[in-house]
C-alpha cells in the first residue's frame, strides 16, 4: 500500500511538471508573438500602414491580382511591371506561400463579414 501511494505521488508529480511546462511554454510562445506583432504595428501606428521597398511591393500586387482575378489567371500572370521593360511571368517563377497565406486570410475575414483591405493583411503579415 505504501508502495502505491509513493508511485501515485510520482504521477502526481510528473503530471504537475508535464502542465508548468507546457503553460511556461505556451506563456513565452504567446509572448513572443505579442513582441512581434506590437514591433509590427509600432510601424503602422507611427509612419501609417505602408509597405516599404520593392519585394513587399511586388509582394502586395501580387497578392492583389490573386485576390482580384483568382489562383489560375495568378498562375498565368504576366506582368508587366516587374522586371522591366521585359515583363516577367509571374506564375512560374514565384513561390506563392505568402501570397496564398494573406489571400486565404483577406477570404477568411472577408468571409467572417470583416472588411479589411488586402494592403492591411499584408502589411501584418
Amino acid at each position: 500500500s505504501a508502495a502505491k501511494d509513493r508511485k501515485i505521488d510520482s504521477n502526481e508529480g510528473k503530471t504537475q511538471t508535464i502542465g508548468w511546462q507546457s503553460l511556461l511554454t505556451f506563456t513565452i510562445l504567446s509572448l513572443a508573438w505579442l513582441v512581434g506583432f506590437a514591433s509590427r504595428l509600432f510601424a503602422v501606428i507611427r509612419f501609417e500602414s505602408i509597405i516599404h521597398e520593392f519585394d513587399p511591393w511586388f509582394n502586395y500586387r501580387s497578392t492583389h491580382h490573386l485576390v482580384t482575378h483568382g489562383f489560375y489567371n495568378f498562375l498565368n500572370w504576366f506582368d508587366e511591371r516587374a522586371w522591366y521593360p521585359l515583363g516577367r511571368i509571374v506564375g512560374g517563377t514565384v513561390y506563392p506561400g505568402l501570397m496564398l497565406t494573406s489571400a486565404t486570410i483577406h477570404w477568411v475575414l472577408n468571409t467572417l463579414h470583416v472588411t479589411v483591405h488586402i494592403r492591411d493583411v499584408c502589411v501584418f503579415l
